[in-house]
């Protein structure tokens, strides 16, 4: 008896591969099947666009630098409710200047943190090349509230978080 369960469960074998097989777009595939090659080729000459050049950087305008780097927070020992704010990061290219932490406000904002946002002037003649530049600020903010826990410092590309050492 158990010759004739090996032979049913070999027959049963190769007609499952024997089915699966059948996959050319001429045979007993569902329809689904026999679509999705005719798809393909449509898709793949469509023209994907060609990458382009970064936009151009308009000469002597406040921007958020490229990346931020670090950012550092302490208590000034003569005013313990105020901080210290230092950051550095990246800008695309060569002559930027002014490079400071602006506030920003928003009104559904966690009050625990307070964000700001690295900011810089473009050159006034931008260079064709765009090397990387490091930039460094420091802010004191004076009368922080006790609440607040975090600085959150914004880039183009990314954003750090401090804590606040009580």
């Amino acid at each position: 008896m158990s010759l004739n369960v090996s032979r049913l469960l070999l027959a049963a074998a190769l007609a499952l591969v024997v089915s699966g097989c059948n996959r050319e777009p001429g045979g007993s595939a569902s329809q689904s099947d026999s679509q999705a090659p005719t798809a393909a080729p449509a898709a793949e000459t469509a023209a994907a666009p060609a990458p382009s050049s970064p936009p151009p950087i308009p000469p002597s305008t406040e921007l958020q630098i490229d990346k931020v780097q670090s950012v550092m927070v302490s208590r000034p020992a003569d005013a313990p409710s105020s901080v210290l704010i230092r950051a550095s990061g990246s800008v695309v290219s060569a002559g930027w200047t002014d490079a400071k932490l602006a506030p920003v406000e928003a009104p559904n904002a966690d009050a625990r943190i307070r964000v700001f946002s690295f900011v810089a002037t473009s050159p006034e003649m931008p260079g064709e090349t765009r090397t990387p530049q490091e930039v460094e600020t420091e802010l004191r903010v004076d009368d922080v509230p006790s609440d607040v826990r975090t600085i959150r410092v914004v880039s183009a590309t990314n954003a750090i978080s401090a804590p606040i050492v009580q």
